[in-house]
């Protein structure tokens, strides 16, 4: 159980840094796309239970 709670968070984390990366050699370079992104992991780690 802690094993794949652990994995699920590291996931979540390497995942968003990618996805920053990526955003600021399209042009993003405020760090708003940064937040957005974020923000729909947030919402994606709280409806995860629900739908599965």
């Amino acid at each position: 159980m802690f094993f794949k709670i652990w994995v699920n968070i590291t996931l979540v984390s390497y995942t968003t840094y990618i996805e920053s990366s990526t955003g600021v050699a399209q042009g993003a370079r405020t760090g708003f796309s940064a937040i957005i992104t974020g923000t729909m992991f947030l919402i994606a780690i709280i409806l995860y239970p629900i739908w599965n």
